[in-house]
């Protein structure tokens, strides 16, 4: 799978992890603005949702990935492009 894939799926799901119930953030949110929690927490379950179809999408994309295959990176190679 391509790596510009792999980061648009991993920014995504960073995203969409704040609002999905139960949430410190969407907690926060409502005890600020005087909104309702519960509306809140029912408003957090639609993003979800709306990602099923591109996991969908990753997962038959990634069907016939041989991850098992890949080499674990030395320590070294790691320091070496960590800077």
């Amino acid at each position: 799978m391509p790596r510009a894939e792999l980061v648009a799926m991993l920014g995504s799901s960073a995203a969409m992890a704040e609002t999905i119930p139960p949430s410190l953030v969407l907690i926060i949110i409502g005890s600020v603005t005087n909104l309702s929690i519960g509306a809140l927490f029912a408003a957090g379950l639609v993003p979800p949702r709306r990602c099923i179809l591109p996991d969908l999408v990753v997962l038959w994309r990634s069907r016939s990935d041989r991850s098992e295959l890949a080499q674990r990176p030395t320590l070294r190679a790691i320091g070496r492009h960590s800077s």
